[in-house]
């Protein structure tokens, strides 16, 4: 973390230097930064081995999407909805309800609770999320 973007460029030199040490490389195409101040996002410019790091507004890590203007949940939803659908789909009614409850709670379930930890819900997102899952209750386990 820096609070400017003089520190921030010296921490990216610095980490480069230690790559090179170890003889990592960085790809300079697939390095990313991103700055916010509060919940605004700071315009940067970084540059490692005289190329100019690309700035970007969201990123996607380990499955959780970090952005000044979205939010993770819709992603989450989507993913969720897309795996009870296939569930359906592919179990309808020749599998009983405990089984297909067991594959949701295993797939749908985890995927939409992945990275949830760091979740700060509104009361409307809160409302979404349940009536997602009432919506499995009520439709796929027909």
């Amino acid at each position: 973390m820096a609070t400017l973007e003089d520190d921030l460029q010296t921490m990216a030199h610095h980490l480069n230097l230690v790559a090179r040490k170890y003889k990592m490389t960085k790809s300079s195409t697939k390095t990313k930064s991103m700055a916010m101040w509060g919940n605004h996002i700071q315009r940067v410019k970084i540059v490692i081995n005289d190329h100019i790091i690309e700035q970007v507004t969201d990123f996607k890590h380990l499955g959780y999407r970090i952005s000044e203007f979205g939010s993770d949940l819709e992603d989450k939803l989507q993913t969720y909805n897309k795996i009870n659908g296939a569930i359906r789909r592919h179990f309808g009614k020749q599998m009983n309800k405990e089984r297909k409850l067991r594959i949701h709670n295993i797939t749908a379930k985890a995927a939409l609770k992945f990275g949830s930890e760091v979740w700060v819900l509104k009361k409307r997102e809160e409302q979404r999320l349940e009536a997602a899952q009432m919506k499995f209750c009520d439709t796929y386990l027909e």
